[in-house]
């Protein structure tokens, strides 16, 4: 009987002792991968005249590092990429006679730094509160406008600007949660606000123009995430 009982006991010691071990191995990495819709708004350039809305799609990836745990989650830093492609058509009534219509698209690539805290309040479950701080590395902004005959519908003028845009700096905040869905494997939902700042030159076939441009972003992710 002793004999049995001490063999459950080694038994359970083994076992415990493994998982605190498997548990104990990670090196507190999550790998985020997002890809969701993004929409801007209150952007303004060359000769529009109203806020221009522009819609499209966004993808990212993070690595978040848990600096020391506690009974509620940690605070986490971390890196990551963000890619925005981005598209808008407005039409505007210029006269009774006319009327515009402003194209564009505009492109960001931006590495991205965050700053915030993983709550693992429930089993499985994980959310990330974030501070987003980050550099457009790569932009591409290529506005044409088009006035139109409300008559006719013939083509009245066609301006092409070439934009250069610079110092795109980029903060906010991402709330993100996700659902282990396989041993540390999550899957999950995320969202996102951030104010983008930057200097676009706006040349013509007459002059160049600086406008210092800043506008809203928010998206929305579907997320998978993989623990370390």
């Amino acid at each position: 009987m002793k004999r049995n009982a001490l063999i459950s006991l080694a038994g359970s010691l083994v076992v415990a002792n493994f998982a605190f071990a498997q548990e104990n191995s990670k090196i507190g990495l999550d790998v985020l991968a997002g890809a969701g819709y993004t929409h801007y708004n209150g952007l303004k350039i060359a000769d529009s005249k109203s806020d221009l809305n522009y819609n499209g799609f966004n993808v990212n990836a993070s690595a978040l590092y848990s600096i020391y745990k506690t009974e509620i989650g940690s605070p986490v830093v971390g890196l990551g990429i963000n890619y925005n492609q981005m598209y808008s058509n407005t039409i505007e009534d210029s006269d009774d006679f006319s009327s515009t219509s402003y194209k564009q698209n505009f492109k960001t690539l931006a590495l991205m730094g965050n700053l915030g805290y993983k709550f693992t309040l429930a089993p499985k479950f994980a959310i990330f509160a974030l501070a987003n701080l980050g550099y457009g590395v790569y932009n591409d902004v290529d506005p044409t406008f088009t006035e139109k005959s409300k008559l006719t519908g013939a083509v009245l003028s066609d301006k092409v600007y070439d934009v250069t845009v610079k110092d795109h700096f980029i903060y906010g905040v991402s709330l993100v949660g996700t659902y282990e869905v396989v041993e540390n494997f999550s899957l999950g939902l995320g969202a996102t606000y951030n104010r983008h700042q930057a200097k676009f030159d706006i040349k013509n076939s007459v002059n160049t123009k600086t406008s210092n441009v800043d506008f809203n972003e928010f998206s929305t992710n579907l997320i998978a995430s993989y623990s370390f």
